[in-house]
């Protein structure tokens, strides 16, 4: 069975071709959202294996998806994905009220495809992965 990935960002194009890419070479069912509120709502109806979250979203940051998700009881693990560097992100997270239990991973915008889907499949455990 095909593992199921919740992309949640704004930049539809950049989502888009991350989904492809998941598909084509990771064998990934993929649904997409262009914000929060819609990725919260499809993460509560559907079962994620993986939510991988912009940081900066119209409505809410990644961080606070996470939280929320994690809020709601929805167990699929977070990955932030951001064009910030990973350790502002996690300042950012501590600062706002602490990271969420959930979040496994901060990746890069700039990594490639591949090197993100590798982090991706190599999402496990409890705790955060920088």
């Amino acid at each position: 069975m095909a593992k199921r990935l919740l992309i949640i960002d704004d930049n539809e194009g950049y989502a888009s071709i991350v989904a492809r890419y998941f598909v084509a070479v990771g064998g990934y069912e993929v649904e997409t959202a262009c914000c929060g509120a819609e990725g919260l709502e499809k993460a509560s109806r559907m079962k994620f294996d993986v939510v991988l979250a912009d940081m900066m979203l119209p409505d809410m940051d990644g961080c606070d998806v996470a939280r929320e998700l994690e809020r709601k009881g929805v167990e699929s693990p977070v990955a932030i994905l951001s064009g910030y560097e990973a350790q502002k992100v996690i300042k950012w997270g501590m600062a706002k009220s602490g990271l969420p239990g959930n979040l496994r991973r901060v990746l890069s915008k700039s990594e490639k495809l591949g090197e993100i889907l590798v982090k991706v499949n190599g999402l496990s455990g409890d705790a955060l992965a920088v």
